[in-house]
Order: C-alpha cells, then structure tokens, then sequence
C-alpha cells in the first residue's frame, strides 16, 4: 500500500502559476563599484491554502544584487541602501489541482495536512523556480541592466 505521500504525488498536479504581487525598483544612487556584486535571494512558501480539489500555494521571493564591500564579506542585513543596484520582491501563485478518480468518496483528503506541508517544502521550490528566474532575468533587463541569472534550485537531502 503506498504512503499517504506517495498518494499525494500520484493525484496532485500544477494547473497554474501566475504573478499575484510585484514590486521593483532600480537605485538610482546605487554607485558602481570595480568589485563584482553578490545577490540576495530568499524565498518563502507562504501558506497552503486547501478548498475542495484545489490548492493554491504562494511563494514570496526576494532578490538583490549588492556590493559586498572590498573583500565581498558583508551580509545583506548590514549593506547600506546605496549598495543595492536593485530590488525585486514578488509573490508567485501556483494552483494544483487533485485528479480525482471515479470514487471520489475514497479520496479523503482532510487528513493530508503534514503530506501537504512536505509537498510545499520540497516540491513547490523545485516547480516555482524556472518561473522566478525568468521573472528576474527579465525585469532586471527592463531595468536596463544586464540579465539577472539565478542558479538552479538544489535542495539536499537531510541524513
């Protein structure tokens, strides 16, 4: 008999992503520097949010690009605001939806709750991430600066 996880990923599937907040902006005082800058990335897996056969599931990003002085050694948490370049925060949705078989009475769902907080922290990332990094690489080119490229989204495993 598979696990109740196992079930989960077997009838989950991602119907939807779309932007739901945005908030750029470039600093204008930001001063060039000839040291390279580092990048500030986080993100957050906001809520799960269950009603029916659906799940939507926000994740908030935030990334930075930043001078990290002379020997790149400063924390984000202590840059002054003239050593960010720019600033993107936003709030992608993704909607699953759960496939159903011909015996919904059998699919009870409402016990999924420590199923669906492992799903959100391990398989939301893996599934939000292409669109995120397209999203920074485009916006830091309307910007009118060169493409933002964040790396992939590796996640090890726990032993």
């Amino acid at each position: 008999m598979p696990s109740k996880y196992d079930t989960l990923i077997s009838i989950i599937q991602l119907n939807d992503i779309y932007v739901s907040k945005l908030k750029c902006s470039r600093n204008k005082k930001f001063q060039e520097q000839n040291h390279s800058l580092k990048v500030h990335l986080e993100y957050d897996v906001k809520s799960i949010e269950q009603t029916g056969i659906e799940i939507i599931i926000p994740v908030f990003f935030r990334v930075a690009p930043y001078y990290a002085g002379e020997k790149g050694e400063t924390p984000f948490n202590k840059v002054n605001k003239e050593s960010i370049l720019f600033s993107i925060e936003c709030t992608l949705e993704l909607k699953y939806m759960i496939a159903m078989d011909e015996n919904p009475e059998k699919q009870d769902m409402t016990d999924f709750e420590t199923e669906f907080q492992t799903f959100a922290e391990n398989n939301v990332p893996v599934n939000v991430w292409p669109y995120a990094r397209e999203l920074f690489s485009s916006l830091s080119t309307r910007m009118g600066l060169s493409s933002l490229v964040i790396p992939v989204f590796k996640k090890l495993p726990k032993y």
